[in-house]
């Protein structure tokens, strides 16, 4: 039977690996690197607990005085938001070493949940199942955050890669219609997350970075009420189409001298008034001629309408 196994030390072309089940074993390195997990075969390792513990913890001395590994120390910030918003604390091994509850509903979801030890993402898939039937998931409009911070980013991108993955399985195993989104966020939002009570890191970033808001304002609002203000922000800011950006406004036209209620022609609000010519300024205005024939002023209409 094969288990999985974490590579704690190296020394002397040997390995220290703590497998799955809590047992510390040794064999040769074959190129591994502190934090590599892999699969070792049970019956080819020491199978005495009581021995196995007692050569544990003189391993684990001697990694704590050369520094060598820390196991309980966090190298990765996992939060989980939703309404409840819950923060992972993760060590070099991608292993959960501690679990905060930000609010009371993310204390009622973690309750009688051991997520310690885990994996990462096993502890990610173990909360969205709890969560799931809380009833937290069901609808489309609900958004999932899972935000991971960590001094390393490249390494913070992967993990985020895999509980994203490992998010969508667990909605889509769960008929869940949550949308979820993984994103990754620097350690400073982390430290400015633990000085306002009921903030998570993931919250944080959405609401200071994104929003450009106090977040100290939005402890008690919910990630959907967050995420449904960012959408009305980016409409409210959505560009102009491509090609109308310069285009002027046409300006109103002025009313034209000889008929005040009709505009000046395109063309035509700037032409000077042609002058009128040397002589003819006083000259009277020429009548409107009449457009009855001469000689047919006084004759009878034919009242039939018939051409005589």
């Amino acid at each position: 039977m094969k288990r999985k196994a974490t590579v704690l030390e190296i020394k002397n072309g040997q390995v220290a690996l703590l497998r799955d089940d809590g047992i510390f074993v040794r064999r040769k390195n074959k190129n591994y690197s502190i934090g590599d997990v892999i699969m070792v075969e049970e019956h080819r390792f020491w199978q005495n607990r009581w021995l196995s513990s007692a050569v544990a913890a003189v391993l684990l001395l001697a990694m704590v005085s050369t520094g060598t590994v820390v196991y309980a120390n966090p190298t990765y910030y996992i939060s989980i938001d939703t309404n409840p918003g819950i923060v992972l604390e993760v060590n070099r091994f991608e292993r959960v070493v501690q679990v905060r509850a930000v609010n009371e509903e993310a204390e009622a979801v973690l309750h009688g949940l051991a997520l310690k030890n885990m994996s990462a993402e096993e502890a990610v898939g173990k909360t969205m199942d709890r969560m799931s039937e809380m009833g937290y998931l069901a609808s489309a409009e609900t958004n999932i955050v899972i935000s991971t911070s960590a001094k390393d980013a490249a390494k913070a991108g992967k993990m985020s890669a895999k509980l994203q993955e490992t998010a969508a399985k667990e909605l889509a195993e769960n008929h869940n219609a949550a949308q979820v989104t993984a994103n990754t966020t620097g350690l400073e939002s982390v430290e400015a997350a633990k000085a306002i009570e009921g903030m998570t890191p993931g919250k944080y970033n959405i609401v200071a970075n994104q929003l450009g808001k106090n977040p100290e304002e939005y402890v008690e609002v919910s990630i959907q009420d967050i995420m449904k203000e960012i959408k009305a922000a980016k409409e409210e800011t959505k560009p102009t189409p491509p090609g109308q950006e310069n285009k002027p406004v046409q300006p109103a036209q002025p009313e034209t001298p000889d008929n005040p209620n009709l505009p000046t022609p395109q063309g035509q609000e700037n032409k000077p008034v042609k002058p009128t010519p040397p002589g003819q300024e006083n000259k009277p205005t020429q009548p409107a001629q009449p457009t009855t024939p001469p000689g047919q002023e006084n004759k009878p209409t034919n009242p039939s309408g018939k051409t005589p």
